[in-house]
């Protein structure tokens, strides 16, 4: 090895017993960490995770509801054509979340309107209905969740 310029240091916490590991990899080839030129802290999975969705979801909305892909979400509820409820999994701490909603038809002879409400920590309804204000069934509906840290406190677990 030769001479370096800088040093990892580590400094204990006296009020702390929490461990610091860095292990290489089972590998032959050298990796590499590069600390950004500033002041800070590195980001923790905790503080990543308000950037990251509460729940997401991609569902068939017709003929039968079933999931294509999701993470805190249990399998949507059809209630009556166009009117489905979505139940968390792991509910989330608050019911000030943000929803966004999107949709799609088998055809595209009508503009689709998309609606929740009832919004809960342990879910949220959602409406679709077509351009003459009808409740209509959708192909495909697409939801994602903000906020509530509901992957804060899953992490948190880890």
């Amino acid at each position: 090895m030769g001479d370096f310029m800088s040093a990892l240091v580590v400094t204990g916490n006296a009020s702390g017993t929490g461990k610091v590991s860095l292990v290489a990899p089972n590998t032959n080839t050298d990796r590499r960490i590069t600390l950004p030129n500033e002041s800070g802290e590195i980001p923790t999975k905790e503080s990543l995770a308000s950037f990251l969705p509460a729940a997401w979801i991609n569902f068939k909305g017709t003929p039968t509801v079933s999931i294509n892909s999701s993470i805190n979400f249990d399998l949507p509820v059809r209630v009556n054509e166009g009117d489905w409820t979505l139940t968390f999994e792991t509910p989330l701490n608050t019911d000030t979340y943000a929803v966004l909603i999107s949709a799609n038809r088998e055809d595209d002879s009508n503009v689709v309107m998309l609606s929740y409400h009832s919004q809960s920590t342990t879910g949220f309804s959602i409406s679709t209905s077509n351009s003459a204000g009808s409740d209509t069934d959708m192909l495909s509906i697409s939801v994602v969740v903000f906020g509530g840290l509901a992957w804060a406190v899953q992490l948190r677990q880890v």
